[in-house]
């Protein structure tokens, strides 16, 4: 067993995951070996949505033929020549129509065709001494300019009208692509649109050219290598909209390429598409395709989802152990495995999202801001030292950066690390961001203005860490075929087995009840039908020796799930209401194929995004040749399920890379 396997199983433990369906390996077995997520693109997730549909990126925009597809922007009158009766100027102080040399400065960079419709364009947008415009509507408040397919061109006029923002009517631009054509496409802004401070929100740039949004516009979100809050942040940021606009059903792993549902709240297509030209980078390693513009329904929301369908490879598997690997794959798809928590859920790095949640549901606020900025062995120096910095900031006196404080030097190093942290550092960002209007003396603000998605994920990381460790002694104490006396079942029976349920916001979850001697006696009650609580305000605990693993480790911990410590809503208690957890999941469309590859870093599954593209360079075909072996696994999990528990549970903890 490699040290890093070593490792693993340490951490694994440290956060209640023991034990395995089938037999545990010993310290001098190998096991099917391997090693997990070795390239992001090992690791493919795409959701399955309420009506069973698998994800899948067929178009880099909207779906040909639904509503908001793909049709020309440019209409037949702003194409021809303009034959409307000549519009009186109105000359006013600050106006285009004043200012000779800016007209003339046009002229020279968009001839003299496109600078004399412009001229007419803006005196119908100049107010009059009344206030009043020539304009008669959303059609008189754009122009578009004759195509230019020179790049260099149309940069050199969208800047011309940024530096010419202090005359009125001021002009915005963007480029407005015509199949092959591009033309650069100006639209007039008057009014409070004129007094934004960094531009337009897109919302009202729409309404300016005469494009009202759907109410939502659905789409798929492709990203690679990205977590689904920073590839949304990124999206949003792009859109200046907030991101809280955007629904969806589940986050998705980081380290891998994931696909899944969206949608976003009056939000137009045609915006959606155009984030795909923007560079990567910008975009959190994100892409949008699919978009469909929906004006009835509902936004996406947290579980509307049926679960997650899996491609994953394991590389360098040894060769002698493909019929023993399919063995266990036949047995993961009849049995199933353990409905862990896996380590994604208790984070990468830094301290352990559990221990966070502990501090906040105590009410222990500087040490959760700690434990959130502590950072990861992997990061660059400047990223340490900011977050060291970040850390002794929030309880050094001489070190408080707000304005109150006095301290200008404090403040200008808090600004620094701000520049310095992660883009991606949500959490960190908002507390450093926060401390410079409060400082330590209230931290609730910095701790309440995290993302609330990021801001839950504390507080259901102890609920997991306590559900794992009662999983592992339910597993250590009893029968792992059938339901015994004291464990939780369902009251009905005959609903659909789900991975998780939840109590749907103040609502009410599903009867539970114990299961009685007389089933367990006779053993008419599988496993598969046990469950057990994440604990919380609606929850009940099992009947058998389980009850005591919650009850030890909260009171170890200082939690008390009936009696809140402090009064700060997103952290009392009194708001969770806790949910039931399968013991144990049986996975569906489970298959298992052999890879024969030549290099290491070689790739070995094409993308969706590379068939779009039609790339086949360095993706391994499988062909039987190359000295390594990969073993790639599909399988389908319900929503909450871990895939790397199941790969655990197929190698017996013998695979490399497991905490990633």
């Amino acid at each position: 067993m490699t040290t890093s396997t070593t490792r693993t199983r340490e951490r694994e433990e440290s956060v209640g995951i023991r034990c395995f369906v089938g037999p545990r390996l010993e310290e001098s077995e190998a096991g099917v070996g391997g090693t997990f997520k070795h390239r992001y693109t090992d690791f493919v997730v795409r959701e399955v949505d309420l009506a069973g549909t698998t994800a899948a990126l067929t178009v880099l925009g909207p779906v040909p033929g639904a509503k908001g597809g793909p049709t020309s922007e440019v209409t037949a009158d702003a194409k021809a020549e303009d034959k409307s009766e000549p519009v009186e100027e109105a000359v006013v102080e600050g106006s285009w129509l004043g200012d000779a040399a800016a007209l003339k400065e046009l002229e020279e960079a968009v001839g003299a065709s496109d600078a004399k419709r412009f001229r007419e364009f803006v005196s119908r947008n100049t107010p009059d001494a009344d206030g009043k415009r020539k304009a008669s509507g959303p059609d008189d408040s754009s122009l578009v300019l004759e195509p230019n397919d020179d790049k260099d061109g149309r940069t050199q006029v969208h800047r011309f009208f940024k530096a010419k923002k202090h005359l009125r009517p001021q002009i915005a631009t963007d480029t407005l692509v015509d199949g092959e054509k591009k033309h650069v496409r100006l639209f007039a802004m008057e009014g409070r649109d004129r007094k934004r401070r960094r531009g337009m929100d897109k919302r009202n740039f729409r309404d300016a050219r005469g494009e009202p949004a759907p109410l939502y516009s659905k789409f798929l979100l492709y990203k690679e290598n990205s977590d689904t809050q920073v590839a949304l942040n990124s999206l949003a940021y792009f859109l200046r909209v907030k991101s809280k606009r955007f629904g969806y059903a589940g986050t998705k792993d980081k380290r891998g390429i994931t696909l899944q549902w969206c949608t976003g709240y009056k939000i137009s297509p045609r915006d959606l598409e155009n984030f795909n030209r923007i560079p990567v980078h910008k975009r959190g390693g994100a892409y949008v395709g699919n978009i469909q513009a929906l004006n009835e329904g509902r936004a996406l929301g947290l579980g509307d989802l049926t679960g997650n369908h899996f491609t994953v490879v394991l590389r360098d598997v040894r060769e002698d152990v493909r019929e023993a690997a399919q063995r266990s794959v036949d047995t993961l798809g009849k049995k199933g495995f353990i409905n862990y928590y896996g380590l994604q859920r208790f984070g990468t790095g830094g301290a352990s999202t559990h221990e966070i949640g502990i501090e906040l549901m105590k009410g222990n606020w500087a040490q959760a801001c700690k434990l959130i900025v502590s950072g990861r062995e992997n990061e660059n120096d400047k990223v340490k030292d900011a977050r060291a910095h970040l850390t002794k900031a929030l309880t050094e006196p001489e070190l408080d950066p707000c304005q109150k404080a006095g301290n200008k030097e404090a403040r200008g190093r808090m600004k620094e690390v701000l520049r310095e942290l992660p883009r991606g550092a949500l959490a960190e960002r908002r507390i450093a961001e926060k401390l410079l209007d409060f400082g330590q003396q209230n931290l609730v603000p910095a701790l309440e203005s995290i993302p609330h998605t990021l801001k839950m994920m504390y507080i259901h990381a102890y609920q997991s860490f306590l559900w794992n460790n009662a999983a592992s002694r339910r597993m250590e104490s009893y029968s792992q075929d059938y339901a015994v006396e004291g464990d939780l079942v369902f009251e009905d029976q005959s609903q659909r087995q789900r991975s998780m349920t939840y109590a749907k916001q103040d609502g009410d979850l599903p009867g539970v009840r114990c299961v009685t001697k007389e089933e367990a006696d006779s053993k008419s009650i599988g496993i598969d039908k046990v469950i057990l609580p994440l604990p919380g305000r609606k929850t009940r605990l099992p009947e058998n020796s389980v009850r005591e693993v919650y009850e030890e480790l909260m009171a170890r911990d200082g939690i008390d799930m009936t009696k809140s410590a402090h009064k700060v809503q997103d952290f009392n208690v009194d708001r969770i209401l806790g949910a039931y957890r399968s013991l144990i999941h049986v996975p569906g469309n489970v298959k298992v194929d052999f890879i024969k590859y030549e290099e290491m870093d070689q790739q070995l599954l094409r993308t969706d995004l590379q068939k779009l593209r039609n790339e086949e360079a360095g993706v391994g075909q499988g062909s039987g040749e190359g000295k390594r072996m990969a073993m790639k696994l599909d399988f389908t999990l319900s929503a909450s399920c871990y895939a790397s528990m199941a790969v655990r549970e197929i190698c017996k903890g013998s695979v490399e890379g497991m905490t990633t």
